[in-house]
């Protein structure tokens, strides 16, 4: 090619980038929605296909046909490989992996379920959950340090979340470590966690035409059965809601609960909480709700409706309240792995007086703990 025509070529590219320049920041300038919309309409092209691969995977989930889903997943966790936390398709790998984890759990392929938990670890260390995944796998694998290695981190990281709590002391019977779990129920202990949250109960409505009222607090009364009460501020013939907040910062059972409204004319009526609207941090269970640690539990009544033409002055909240275990607490503590776990850690508190004050709280933690 002659030397001109070399260069004139380069004059055409060189004048064709202007132009594309010129143009796009015309576009940015006077359009820029339209520069939004194709970029959305680029982006969305080009993660179509893993996108559709993921919406079939919950289809197939859905339809209980496993073997698909995996084959979906699959295919997504590997159209998404080299994508890096902040990345767009970053939610799409991280619903696949999980999901892959989970069923790969379910089918008993427990090694593979850690190869996906800890792929998503790779992906976000900061997924707890995830986290929680991964120690229960270590330990079903048999793989006990690297499972205590991982719930020591999540207690170190939740600041004491009896969720986590729980499931590391599991964990702790499993291998033996009888004084490490009866140290860890004495922490739980001192830090409220397997305490029946019985004061700082929080209770809010709402009437027609104004917001919800400022929380009224209230202790409940009693030991296993329990109750308290608040007036309103003025009666009222019905009601659009009623929040109640239970104490954050401990994990407890709320078995058979109701709301009892008082009534101007002395009476009284019940509203079983199966009825309850909708639900933050709290787990239905068969016979009441279960509170997440280090969360602001609450639950919220709709429409609460007052029989007759009398008008409400009161509510009283009744429940059974209980600290949230497991079997595994209980029966430890009636276990010789419990009885020598507590001779243990008295034996470690000998300065001074300090066996029998320390045998005296664990013995007391052992009553509280039995219900």
């Amino acid at each position: 090619m002659p030397f001109s025509r070399f260069l004139n070529v380069l004059r055409v590219l060189f004048l064709g980038v202007c132009i594309v320049a010129v143009g796009a920041r015309v576009a940015w300038t006077y359009h820029p929605e339209k520069v939004d919309e194709l970029d959305q309409w680029i982006i969305k092209k080009s993660q179509q296909a893993v996108r559709s691969q993921l919406e079939l995977a919950k289809e197939s989930l859905a339809a209980g046909d496993t073997d698909a889903a995996t084959a979906h997943l699959e295919k997504v966790a590997e159209g998404t490989a080299d994508t890096k936390r902040g990345d767009r398709l970053e939610e799409v790998r991280t619903d696949a992996l999980t999901a892959l984890r989970d069923v790969s759990y379910r089918e008993g392929n427990v090694e593979e379920a850690l190869e996906w938990a800890n792929q998503l670890h790779m992906l976000d260390e900061r997924i707890l959950p995830n986290e929680l995944a991964r120690a229960k796998l270590f330990g079903a694998l048999g793989m006990l340090e690297e499972s205590k290695s991982v719930f020591e981190l999540l207690d170190d990281v939740t600041q004491g979340n009896g969720v986590y709590q729980l499931a590391y002391f599991d964990q702790l019977i499993q291998a033996s470590q009888g004084k490490e779990a009866l140290e860890l129920l004495f922490r739980m202990s001192s830090g409220n966690g397997l305490a029946r949250p019985l004061s700082d109960w929080k209770m809010l409505y709402r009437s027609a035409n104004a917001p919800w009222s400022k929380a009224k607090f209230f202790d409940l009364a009693g030991d296993v059965s329990v109750s308290g009460a608040i007036e309103l501020d003025a009666p009222v013939d019905s009601l659009l809601g009623v929040r109640l907040d239970p104490p954050a910062n401990t994990t407890f059972v709320v078995e058979d609960p109701k709301l009892v409204f008082l009534l101007e004319d002395g009476t009284d009526f019940t509203l079983e909480l199966s009825d309850v609207g909708r639900a933050r941090h709290m787990e239905k269970m068969p016979t009441g709700w279960r509170g997440t640690a280090k969360a602001a539990p609450n639950y919220v009544i709709n429409k609460p409706q007052v029989p007759g033409e009398s008008q409400i002055v009161g509510i009283r909240f009744a429940a059974e309240v209980q600290p949230a275990l497991s079997e595994a607490v209980k029966e430890f503590l009636e276990s010789d792995l419990g009885a020598r776990a507590m001779e243990e850690m008295a034996a470690d508190h000998q300065a001074g007086g300090g066996t029998d004050q320390t045998r005296a709280q664990l013995l007391a933690l052992r009553e509280v703990l039995r219900g």
